[in-house]
């Protein structure tokens, strides 16, 4: 009995981390934000949560959506969703 009700609470906890979805900041982009990540609620396009953040006027700038770089800013971020904010590569 004692095992089922800790794997339910431990459940619980991981679905908390699941409600909402995960901003991540790289490069410089992370220095002008002064934090590395933050928590957002889901249900809302990736223009939306640019504006909200503060990271609409960055530029230029790349978007990842769960690992896969996006370039739609209308695509709605949902529950659980990882987005990643960075500067371009560059190299030679």
């Amino acid at each position: 009995m004692i095992d089922m009700i800790v794997h339910q609470d431990m459940k619980a906890e991981n679905d908390c981390n699941q409600d909402t979805v995960k901003v991540l900041f790289f490069g410089a982009i992370a220095e002008k934000m002064g934090k590395r990540s933050l928590d957002m609620q889901p249900g809302t396009s990736l223009a939306e949560v640019m504006k909200e953040i503060g990271c609409e006027g960055f530029s230029p700038f790349l978007v990842a959506v769960n690992q896969v770089q996006v370039n739609d800013m209308s695509v709605l971020v949902n529950a659980g969703d990882e987005i990643a904010i960075m500067p371009p590569f560059s190299g030679g």
